[in-house]
């Protein structure tokens, strides 16, 4: 804030300083943490010391051309903040006082501080003779006395530390030229959110939906343009089900810490919503919050109310508020159609297709490819509805249902982002045994975004099945990106897997190498699959029959834990192998038994037919030599 005159404002009030043009309250000197509402809340306060601000001033100023019937909840909140900020009590105030049915009021005494303006540009000189000294109306103060030998020294110095700037800025230039042209360049690393989910303040378990529904539609907003890196929802949801995230609509610092390794997010988006009745309907209210993973701090935080009857648009002003509070601007132009293109046409689809894939990710497939069903039929031109059909199917073990719903997603993507469409289509060659063009396209994606290691990781996945040095290259350049990327568990479990046919020791290494890391971060969902490796491994570099075993029970838990049933009964499979390797047939026959148990019970087609063929003839042979 300045004044008429051009000059700094700031409030200096007990321990406390207020700068309004930075946006920071001191304390002390030091820094106080306070969120953006509250803050000027005080500084409108601190503008009418002793008068009176009401409650019209505070929305004129806080909550402009917003009429939400909640507002007096959220006033309420920025006075808790502020109050607890300044170690202020409502019911004895020293800084804050609430007037009745009118508004507030800012009773301690206020310095109002002036602060000069600081030129960097104007020359400095010797001041000379009062007549010789025009008159200056810039706005430039005239510097105080100064010796003009120090002067000179000061001057001297700031050439030579410029100097020296320019020097090593040009020699780190001349060196990134020079490694360019010998290698190839890093890609650029975009900023990465992911969006966590929305808390249900009510608890009607009628609303919750909406957590998944409003999160589809935020990262929808966010990705826009593709300047952002959204983390995936099926990743998201992992983190979730391994970290302690709690009920709270702000996360701890050791949280956020964790949160930057797993899911990789630089910046997290929570919050909660609330339905209420309206004078039209009914309306909600989504209060939104970013928090930066790396300091800790929350960086923003905002509240959009509007109907119940029209989500898309309140999503889209979270989501443009977000891009702003992001320094990402408004959408880029022409990308409105793709927005459109990327979400179903009307609420019940958004509801089921985002409550299938919720169920999709957390094991339940039977439940995802139900409510995906009831997606399409809402909306059967929707073409992630049909993708996400398409994985449901394949994990269920109908592949040509898989292969069909995939080919339908893909006529219908020619109005989606460029990304999106390019994942359909490879998703699609996959399923349809064309390894080469899968491997194309999975190429094009990551070209298009080298510094995704979801992109990155699926190349290699199906490089693997063509040609295992080629994936191993593309897994090289993966260790290269920035931590946590770089370092992420998931570049070791494929290479463990790729090096099956290259070297077994290596790539027991490998899976070891995971298990470690896994361990470390808590992660079921890594841990399950490393020693899934090396239960499959094991018996080929020599190990015992013993340490099999012990490798795939650990394995089987960690898949329960992880809530993953059809792996696990996969494990129970391999430890069948090697009961019946070892002449213990009744243990064998008892696993194989349990296993398409829990194949029939979640789906697993292919599972349970392969689980009954060994039951039924393997088991039948063995008894009759």
């Amino acid at each position: 804030m300045t004044s008429p005159t051009g000059k700094a404002v700031s409030y200096c009030f007990g321990v406390f300083t207020a700068n309004p043009d930075a946006g920071e309250l001191l304390k002390k000197g030091a820094r106080v943490k306070l969120q953006d509402q509250p803050f000027r809340l005080l500084c409108l306060l601190l503008e009418k010391p002793g008068g009176i601000v009401t409650k019209e001033d505070v929305r004129e100023r806080l909550w402009p051309g917003n009429t939400f019937v909640e507002f007096d909840a959220s006033l309420s909140v920025a006075v808790g903040k502020l109050r607890d900020a300044l170690g202020d009590d409502s019911d004895n105030p020293r800084y804050i006082e609430t007037v009745p049915r009118k508004g507030y009021r800012f009773v301690a005494p206020i310095e109002r501080v002036l602060e000069e303006p600081t030129v960097v540009d104007a020359p400095l000189r010797p001041p000379s003779s009062p007549e010789s000294t025009p008159a200056i109306s810039t706005g430039y103060v005239k510097p105080p006395s100064i010796d003009i030998k120090r002067a000179l020294l000061i001057c001297a110095v700031a050439i030579l530390l410029v100097g020296a700037f320019w020097f090593r800025t040009l020699r780190r230039q001349s060196t990134s030229t020079a490694e360019a042209k010998g290698s190839s360049s890093a890609p650029q690393i975009r900023r990465s959110v992911a969006v966590l989910g929305f808390r249900n303040l009510p608890g009607r378990k009628e609303d919750d939906w909406l957590s998944q529904a409003f999160s589809e539609m935020v990262s929808t907003e966010l990705a826009a343009g593709g300047d952002l890196r959204v983390v995936s929802d099926e990743d998201v949801a992992r983190a979730k089900r391994e970290l302690p995230l709690g009920n709270g609509e702000t996360l701890g610092k050791s949280t956020l810490e964790r949160l930057r390794t797993n899911p990789g997010a630089d910046v997290v988006v929570v919050g909660s919503y609330t339905t209420m009745p309206g004078n039209t309907g009914d309306r909600i209210r989504l209060d939104i919050r970013l928090q930066d993973t790396i300091n800790g701090e929350t960086i923003a935080e905002d509240a959009v109310t509007g109907s119940k009857d029209d989500l898309f648009e309140l999503a889209t002003r979270a989501g443009s508020d977000l891009r702003e509070r992001l320094g990402m601007g408004a959408i880029p132009p022409g990308n409105a159609n793709v927005i459109v293109a990327s979400l179903p046409s009307n609420q019940n689809a958004i509801r089921y297709y985002s409550e299938g894939k919720a169920k999709l990710w957390d094991f339940d497939f039977i439940g995802a490819r139900d409510l995906l069903v009831k997606a399409i039929a809402e909306d059967p031109n929707y073409p992630l509805a049909h993708s996400a059909l398409s994985d449901a199917w394949e994990r269920l073990g109908y592949r040509s249902k898989a292969t069909a719903e995939a080919k339908r997603a893909l006529d219908l993507s020619g109005n989606l982002p460029q990304s999106e469409k390019l994942q359909i289509e490879a998703a699609y060659w996959e399923l349809s045994n064309n390894v080469p063009k899968a491997i194309e396209v999975f190429g094009s994606l990551f070209r298009l975004h080298p510094d995704s290691l979801e992109y990155g990781l699926d190349l290699a996945r199906v490089q693997y099945e063509a040609k295992p040095e080629d994936a191993l290259a593309t897994l090289k350049i993966l260790r290269q990106l920035p931590a946590p990327a770089g370092d992420d568990p998931r570049i070791d479990l494929l290479e463990a897997s790729v090096q099956v046919t290259q070297n077994m020791v290596v790539g027991q290494s490998e899976a070891k190498r995971a298990l470690a890391k896994g361990t470390a971060l808590g992660s079921p969902f890594i841990v399950a699959r490393a020693y899934g490796i090396l239960c499959q491994q094991d018996s080929a570099v020599g190990v015992s029959t013993e340490q099999n075993i012990t490798d795939c029970e650990k394995a089987k838990e960690s898949f329960a834990s992880e809530g993953d049933r059809n792996n696990e009964a996969r494990t129970l499979n391999d430890m069948a192998v090697f009961y019946y390797r070892r002449g213990d047939l009744h243990k064998a026959e008892s696993m194989w038994r349990e296993a398409a148990q829990v194949f029939r019970q979640n789906g697993g087609a292919e599972g349970l037919a392969a689980t009954s063929n060994i039951t039924s003839e393997t088991l039948s042979s063995r008894k009759g030599d």
